[in-house]
């Protein structure tokens, strides 16, 4: 599904970081619910697909296929989550250096500017340079507070993933699998809506609009957010929301995309529910 996931955090939010990677390498090997959005599976073994030449080979070894379906490990689709160190502008040298940063920009839109929306732009430019130099064609970001949507079930979640993934628009370079504050466009299809919003705490980006959204922070003009707002409301960037769509009764309700904020979700998500 993308080159490369990370979850922005700073050391002192490990317990987070933790709960992120346990999320998405749940999602990346779970089964796919009968009928897209089904029941969990049931019991104490998970039904995995094991692949028909792994089914006819272990037969031949005298094995049943519910041997095969209890010890198989399924290859995950969502690659190993890299914690990516914030730029923790609470600490005092860090405020020292955000203020001498803005100072030297000769920053101050107006737009709501503190050294921790520094702190959040800086983060997010260092990690969108470094998605460009390795060569990510697309990469999935999460913030350190990002909650899965409390309504979905893990293997509910990694359906809603997948098969977004597959029907996203062929110009897309900016995702929001989370979002707040949404202007919408027009509907693409039963996943995506054209359009642009804000909140950074859940994202996926192609390496050309990294590179995108890079020439624009430099220099930093404003919160990350806003650029980004910006440039998808002045269609400098191809933005799309993940925004089931409404009218389609097998897909779930999910105001905010895939994932959410804390001030979005009436409870968190248990890992263990899967």
């Amino acid at each position: 599904l993308f080159d490369g996931a990370y979850v922005v955090t700073i050391r002192r939010q490990e317990s987070e970081f933790q709960r992120l990677s346990a999320v998405l390498r749940a999602m990346g090997t779970a089964n796919e619910p009968a009928g897209g959005q089904g029941q969990k599976s049931q019991g104490e073994v998970q039904d995995f697909f094991v692949p028909e030449a792994d089914i006819e080979a272990g037969e031949r070894g005298g094995l049943q296929k519910r041997d095969l379906q209890k010890n198989y490990i399924p290859k995950s689709d969502i690659p190993e989550v890299e914690r990516w160190e914030a730029f923790d502008a609470g600490e005092a040298i860090a405020h020292e250096f955000a203020l001498l940063h803005v100072a030297q920009r000769h920053l101050g839109t107006g737009s709501g500017w503190s050294v921790g929306a520094f702190g959040c732009a800086e983060s997010h430019f260092r990690l969108l340079l470094h998605l460009v130099q390795r060569g990510d064609s697309r990469g999935l970001v999460l913030e350190h507070d990002s909650l899965l949507a409390p309504q979905l079930s893990i293997s509910q979640a990694a359906w809603v993933l997948r098969d977004a993934m597959l029907h996203i628009p062929e110009d897309a370079e900016l995702l929001f699998v989370g979002h707040c504050f949404p202007r919408l466009r027009e509907r693409v299809n039963k996943w995506w809506v054209h359009g642009g919003a804000c909140c950074t705490h859940g994202y996926i980006i192609s390496w050309e609009g990294a590179l995108r959204l890079l020439r624009a922070m430099d220099p930093l003009s404003a919160p990350i957010d806003e650029i980004m707002r910006d440039l998808c409301f002045t269609a400098q960037i191809a933005c799309y929301l993940l925004k089931p769509d409404p009218t389609d009764e097998t897909l779930p309700v999910l105001e905010h995309g895939l994932f959410v904020q804390d001030w979005q979700a009436p409870s968190k998500e248990v890992v263990s529910h899967a």
